[in-house]
């Protein structure tokens, strides 16, 4: 696997928001949907609990 370019996560994080942030809103915890995708985010779950909390529930930090 090649590395990737900086920013690419936020990228492939931002084409899955819409799908994402419907998956929590049915109720699918963050764990459950960081797992369903993982392979297509290619990101740590840390990485992506800090995506959701900035891109879809909108807090800073």
């Amino acid at each position: 696997m090649t590395p990737n370019k900086k920013g690419m996560a936020r990228v492939r994080f931002l084409a899955l928001k819409s799908v994402i942030a419907e998956e929590l809103e049915q109720g699918y915890n963050r764990s459950d949907v960081f797992q369903k995708h993982h392979d297509a985010l290619q990101m740590s779950y840390s990485q992506f609990t800090r995506h959701v909390r900035k891109f879809i529930l909108g807090l800073s930090s």
